[in-house]
């Protein structure tokens, strides 16, 4: 049992305590139980079923028990309640429109410097910006039906330590820049390779799919 997971429990400890007393009302007890919810160093959702005061591990797309209440006692009247909602984060809404922006800003600085060296006989690269936004863009919006399809790769995927894919995030550009100067030496064919590669790449690294509920 981790930290993360150790501290629900006694938070739920000290709720029960407190609805026992008479000093939370039903809603009010399920109520602070479900804000228990949290996320764990490894990106594993964590919660506590109010009625039995199981542990509870988000995994696919459903809680699983992974531990009874049976440390606490049996359940002294606590009624049953349905099953925590699935985990939403602040973060997870935010993270997207972060990516979306850094990527369209690296489409922009990319296009203003090609426009600089118009005067040095190349022309404008228009394709490779419109490539940073768009491909991003759509990643985002089609999320879902492409969470359901690469679930199983992401089951594989998620069995690394989250350091490890933000790290070889960040290093797909450089490697993929050299493999695909090599192959393509005329024009910007090399850029819009390694930009769309790199792209997707990282969804595949990084990207913290949607739970279907």
């Amino acid at each position: 049992m981790n930290a993360t997971s150790q501290n629900l429990l006694n938070n739920y400890q000290r709720l029960r305590s407190r609805y026992e007393a008479g000093q939370l009302s039903q809603q009010a007890f399920y109520a602070e139980i479900q804000k228990m919810q949290t996320q764990d160093e490894e990106g594993v959702w964590w919660a506590v079923e109010p009625g039995s005061g199981s542990l509870m591990r988000y995994q696919g797309n459903n809680w699983v028990p992974v531990q009874t209440a049976a440390d606490f006692g049996e359940s002294s009247g606590v009624p049953a309640q349905p099953s925590p909602q699935q985990p939403s984060s602040r973060r997870q809404k935010v993270m997207p429109f972060i990516g979306l922006i850094l990527s369209a800003s690296c489409g922009g600085i990319w296009a203003l410097y090609t426009t600089l060296r118009v005067g040095q006989g190349e022309p404008v690269d228009c394709m490779t910006p419109i490539i940073m936004v768009l491909l991003p863009l759509g990643l985002w919006l089609l999320s879902k039906p492409i969470d359901q399809v690469l679930g199983p790769v992401f089951a594989v995927r998620d069995n690394f330590p989250k350091p490890i894919l933000i790290g070889a995030a960040f290093a797909l550009p450089f490697v993929l820049g050299v493999i695909c100067s090599s192959f393509s030496t005329a024009g910007y064919g090399a850029m819009r390779w390694t930009a769309i590669l790199s792209i997707l790449g990282a969804y595949l690294l990084t990207r913290k799919r949607q739970v279907i509920s």
